[in-house]
């Protein structure tokens, strides 16, 4: 049931904040990267929030039974793995380390995709976490790279900023299965009560 509202329920609520963001990136990459560049890393994000639409439709369409909703999850997963290294991609294009503000203003963006990303995952943590694996292991490449130390311990530190948030996201997780228990309990309890 949690991949389940996870797959019918994140789709619809992510939009405007993915919007929000590519404009926050366009806006601060445009003065340092190539229009072309930012066009076409624009182009793939919006590319992979319609595949994560027509994930989503084709789910409810299916309708499937409880057994097969693992396989949906699954394909949730590695669809949020190539969503974290398109993101991450932005770390390459835009954070140029010779301009330090961008490294800055590119780290922002990630940092705001991942602590966005963890009530949305929650149903389905391991969503969360290839996300979460894929943009960080690009950033803290990228910066790894530089061979500059300061740099080198940003990259540390933002792999870290995705390992908690990959903790905030399993305790999430947990209230969020809570929750449904407690909820389909008290489903079954009305039932019985009617029928009584």
């Amino acid at each position: 049931a949690r991949a389940a509202l996870q797959i019918t329920d994140t789709g619809r609520n992510t939009l405007p904040a993915v919007v929000f963001i590519l404009l926050y990136v366009v806006g601060a990459s445009a003065p340092f990267s190539d229009w072309r560049v930012i066009a076409a890393w624009v182009a793939a994000v919006l590319l992979f929030q319609l595949l994560r639409e027509l994930l989503r439709r084709r789910f409810v369409a299916a309708a499937p039974p409880d057994g097969a909703l693992e396989r949906w999850a699954n394909a949730f997963t590695i669809h949020q793995f190539f969503a974290g290294i398109v993101w991450g991609a932005s770390m390459i294009l835009f954070a140029h380390p010779d301009q330090p503000i961008t490294v800055a203003l590119t780290l922002c963006c990630l940092f705001s995709v991942a602590a966005g990303a963890v009530p949305a995952q929650a149903y389905n943590p391991r969503s969360f976490y290839a996300l979460s694996f894929a943009l960080f292991a690009i950033a803290f490449g990228r910066l790894l790279l530089t061979w500059q130390f300061p740099y080198i311990l940003l990259g540390a530190a933002s792999a870290l900023f995705g390992v908690a948030m990959a903790g905030y996201c399993k305790l999430q997780s947990r209230t969020v299965v809570e929750g449904l228990r407690i909820r389909f309990e008290n489903v079954a309890l009305l039932e019985q009560l009617q029928i009584q």
